[in-house]
């Protein structure tokens, strides 16, 4: 007879157990907890990556029983197998790790990133998993941007060109004119012989 959705069974049955020949009736009963279910995994994939940066990932793990193991598995893209990191449970449902973008993230490829799955387990040995060996997460390790700064060059004019060499002109032949003007008034009009 089976109570529940499910998840709980109680099972009733007559133990018949023969000793010498007696016959002896026995109820026998017991529950058993199933577990139907394997964990519920939910991440949001990071953005990309840039070396020197810390590759996060922060799962949500639920399950009907204990959640007992909760593994990341990642790769570089191009490469055969993955490495295997424990996450580590930082509140109730959540679990993250954190592993460093070095330059062994970086094949010899045009493009490349890192491949993962989550995988966990409840103590029952049902599992879960975001993401699976064949179908991974990708996430994209991007080149660090060079910013080049190009300040304009200043450039030598000649001495023609430069405004402040015009400026000196102006005033040098105006102040010369005005002061033989101003000669010339002084003096008053007379005649001037030469000889």
């Amino acid at each position: 007879m089976a109570i529940g959705i499910g998840l709980r069974f109680i099972i009733i049955g007559l133990l018949v157990v023969s000793l010498s020949g007696l016959t002896d009736l026995a109820v026998w009963a017991q529950t058993v907890t199933m577990d139907s279910a394997p964990p519920v995994l939910r991440h949001d994939p990071p953005a990309p990556l840039y070396p020197g940066d810390v590759f996060l990932i922060r799962a949500t793990v639920e399950g009907e029983s204990d959640i007992v193991r909760v593994n990341l598995f990642y790769r570089v893209s191009g490469e055969k197998t993955y490495e295997t990191i424990p996450m580590t449970q930082v509140s109730e449902n959540t679990y993250e790790v954190r592993i460093p973008v070095t330059k062994d993230f970086k094949p010899g490829v045009e493009y490349y990133g890192v491949e993962y799955y989550i995988e966990a387990a409840d103590r029952l040995g049902a599992e879960g998993t975001d993401g699976a060996q064949a179908l991974p997460y990708f996430v994209a390790i991007r080149e660090k941007p060079v910013l080049i700064s190009v300040a304009p060059k200043r450039m030598k004019r000649p001495w023609w060109k430069n405004p402040w060499y015009w400026v000196g002109i102006v005033l040098a032949v105006g102040g010369g004119a005005a002061a033989a003007q101003s000669a010339g008034r002084k003096q008053g009009s007379g005649t001037v012989i030469v000889q």
